[in-house]
């Protein structure tokens, strides 16, 4: 199904305030990528990047090789992600989401983390952002005492699969008398031609494995400076700042991590399967990227 244009009230939420577009990392020729031409609707990051990765291959499908889409989560599906814009800016504009989807493009001359793109719809840094930059104001655990269960880790999905086998009938969004907790995108639920059932989002967030994650910490940490300052150029589209769970999953808390992917694949990164539930640490994605 084709991509439609964001409506003005999507794109008007979603633009954020004094980020330069020198910043992006977008050529001349990739207007088609930037964020006011794309879909976004708030709480379905998941389809969000699916609307992303699915212009990209109408647009360039000699170009979808290079992408992925990033599935965040953890085994105790309670993460501190920093630089959202639902996040309240003096604490580094963190919030606290049981899963999150992000995309990344990697650079023609991969491995170079500077020709790296990740693409963040929710995020207070520019639209497209490096990576490297990226990684150190999203996920600055190097900075922070942090306890482990409450860091993401990585589920890295060709895009090509996702695009061909990702469902969902967004029933993760609704109460039990059928409403939704948040408006629904615009387009009909997606149906992937190969995807084995009418939702399988719960197997592209399913964590193998199992350990004691131990109790989630009743606070968090204050970001670093350089997160904060990142946070200060965000939007102001005047929601409400909380750093609270997301209300996105229903599904049964993960039973714990599987081994990190090894071995070289397209680009130096080995494909990765929905059905595998290969994760990785925010450290060893950083390594896959240099």
């Amino acid at each position: 199904m084709a991509a439609a244009a964001a409506t003005s009230e999507q794109v008007g939420q979603r633009e954020n305030k004094g980020v330069l577009t020198s910043l992006t990392g977008l050529g001349a020729s990739e207007r088609w990528l930037e964020r006011q031409s794309l879909l976004y609707t708030s709480h379905y990051c998941e389809e969000n990047v699916y609307k992303l990765l699915e212009r990209v291959q109408q647009h360039h499908p000699e170009q979808l090789d290079r992408w992925y889409a990033l599935f965040l989560s953890n085994q105790a599906r309670h993460m501190a992600i920093f630089a959202q814009s639902l996040g309240d800016p003096v604490r580094g504009s963190v919030v606290v989401w049981d899963y999150h989807v992000i995309a990344l493009r990697l650079g023609a001359a991969h491995p170079s983390a500077a020709e790296d793109l990740v693409f963040d719809f929710d995020s207070v840094l520019p639209f497209p952002c490096d990576a490297e930059t990226y990684l150190n104001a999203t996920f600055p655990y190097s900075f922070l005492d942090l306890a482990h269960n409450m860091r993401a880790q990585v589920h890295m999905v060709p895009a090509k699969q996702f695009l061909s086998t990702f469902a969902s009938d967004r029933s993760h969004m609704r109460r039990h008398d059928g409403s939704y907790t948040k408006p629904p995108p615009p387009y009909p639920c997606i149906h992937s031609p190969d995807a084995p059932s009418t939702n399988n989002l719960s197997a592209f967030l399913a964590i193998r494995g199992a350990q004691d994650v131990g109790p989630v910490p009743a606070s968090l940490p204050h970001a670093p400076d350089a997160t904060q300052h990142a946070a200060q150029r965000g939007d102001e589209h005047g929601h409400d700042h909380q750093s609270r769970p997301s209300t996105r999953s229903k599904s049964a808390r993960p039973s714990g991590i599987a081994p990190p992917m090894h071995g070289p694949g397209s680009h130096g990164i080995s494909p990765v399967h929905a059905d595998e539930n290969l994760w990785l640490t925010i450290s060893e994605l950083r390594q896959h990227l240099q």
